[in-house]
């Protein structure tokens, strides 16, 4: 997802969010759904399928985020914003009893490290490590000389260590 779809995204779902109370955090693989008081928010972290939507209902086969959820839970959404037209979104969450705290949920879409991360004062905390991991690649030392010959231009780059793109 990039970030003009995501403006136009948010252009739609932010009314219906603002003012809305989290209920709960719940995470099924690198799904994870966000529970308002009067809908659910779904957001995809999968590098090849990054995605958000909203929707009428909640889904029950996820499993709670437990130190995610007791963070939020009763925290009324302020605010729904996104820096320029970055694949990063930032939901502005406070609760002013029994004292006033701020929370922010920041979901970020970049293919190479899409993830879900709450921030709070003095903390933050994220649901994926850092970076994808990705397949390693084949040394050129161990590669035999037929493989070579038959791997096509993008296909070493991305295969084989220690081939320059620039070649």
């Amino acid at each position: 997802m990039n970030g003009i779809y995501l403006k136009l995204l948010l252009k739609e779902i932010s009314a219906k969010l603002v003012g809305s109370h989290v209920e709960d955090i719940m995470r099924k693989d690198r799904m994870v759904q966000v529970l308002f008081s009067k809908n659910s928010l779904y957001v995809s972290l999968f590098p090849t399928a990054l995605g958000l939507f909203l929707a009428d209902r909640a889904t029950t086969d996820y499993e709670p985020l437990k130190i995610m959820s007791d963070s939020v839970r009763s925290f009324l959404v302020k605010g729904i914003s996104q820096h320029d037209l970055m694949p990063v979104l930032s939901i502005e969450m406070e609760k002013s009893f029994p004292k006033s705290e701020q929370v922010e949920i920041i979901l970020t879409f970049y293919p190479e490290a899409p993830n879900f991360s709450l921030k709070t004062e003095y903390r933050q905390v994220n649901l994926f490590p850092r970076y994808v991991e990705k397949k390693p690649k084949t040394s050129i030392i161990h590669i035999s000389e037929d493989r070579i010959l038959h791997a096509t231009g993008d296909g070493l780059v991305k295969e084989i260590e220690g081939i320059d793109k620039k070649l």
